[in-house]
């Protein structure tokens, strides 16, 4: 039986790989006893936060390794995976903490129903620190899908290294720890007939220049310091009375800088609000992205423009 749980590991068929990898008790052995799947290591070891490394045994020729610890309940330690070349990589184990979930069951129940209040909020990519440890909660909603895995410059792009739990409601998550902001990633997807593709995070707030189209791991509350909280519990309050007077503004590379043609996101502050408040308008449309431009995320601006901080800065 635990053969073929670790074949399914190793084939990345396991839906709940957090059962398998990590730290798991055994009441009959009185033995904590800690699975990894490192397919690109040599040797592997258990690294406590007090005490000596320890080295795990390889239980698949295919990578997984394994520790046996008696007498040990819980423990606190980092995994430390060799290469071929005798390159040592120290680094908390993924599998090590599965709760509390970011995505939580009313989340997921929420979701369903269609009354999650944000989803930008929850899936995605979104910085948090778990159990002390920083690092990236990676959400995904396919509810199709027989593996989903987050790759990136963090991993090498492998696919093997971090798959995704997969929820209920067809949301497969993962807290990534030590990933740092400004890390490139998709996620990988198998579909139902076995096909395996990149999929680009269709939740993320910053993406590469098309025609590449990763995501950065980014955290908008440090882009930019928000500074409408009147206006906004005002807005909720006051209902809009006046016509709809609307600006529009396109962009492109080659634009000139006119109020309604620019080529960057600081000219929005610099060219576009003056032209704005001296016409009276309420409202301006802005078109981001040109005819033919694939659009990766919903929830990013097109990066050909600047930073999502200047965009930020003008619509505050």
């Amino acid at each position: 039986m635990l053969e073929e749980t670790i074949q399914k590991i190793v084939e990345l068929r396991h839906e709940a790989p957090h059962t398998v990898l990590g730290p798991h008790y055994d009441e009959g052995d009185r033995a904590l006893i800690i699975r990894a799947f490192l397919p690109q290591a040599e040797q592997a070891y258990v690294l406590p936060a007090k005490g000596n490394k320890r080295e795990m045994e390889r239980a698949h020729p295919n990578g997984v390794f394994v520790a046996r610890l008696p007498g040990v309940k819980d423990l606190d330690y980092r995994l430390v995976a060799v290469d071929g070349n005798g390159h040592a990589n120290t680094f908390h184990d993924p599998y090590a903490a599965r709760d509390p979930l970011f995505f939580t069951e009313a989340d997921g129940r929420a979701f369903q129903q269609g009354a999650l209040d944000s989803l930008a909020a929850k899936l995605g990519a979104h910085p948090r620190i778990k159990n002390g440890i920083r690092g990236v909660n990676f959400t995904l909603w396919a509810p199709n899908a027989s593996r989903v895995s987050v790759v990136g410059s963090f991993n090498q792009w492998d696919g093997r290294r971090h798959p995704l739990e997969r929820h209920g409601s067809g949301v497969w998550e993962l807290f990534v720890p030590e990933v740092e902001l400004g890390e490139l990633y998709k996620f990988e997807i198998r579909n139902a007939e076995g096909a395996v593709f990149p999929k680009p995070d269709p939740m993320a707030f910053q993406t590469e220049k098309y025609p590449h189209n990763a995501a950065f791991v980014c955290d908008l509350n440090r882009h930019h310091e928000w500074h409408d909280r009147a206006w906004m519990a005002g807005s909720v309050q006051t209902p809009w009375r006046l016509p709809a007077t609307v600006h529009r503004v396109a962009f492109a590379e080659e634009a000139s800088g006119r109020p309604d043609w620019i080529a960057r996101y600081g000219q929005l502050t610099e060219i576009v609000l003056p032209h704005l408040l001296e016409r009276r308008f309420n409202y301006v449309e802005l078109a981001l992205w040109g005819r033919g431009e694939t659009v990766s995320s919903y929830f990013a601006p097109n990066p050909r423009y600047g930073r999502p901080a200047d965009l930020m800065a003008f619509i505050d």
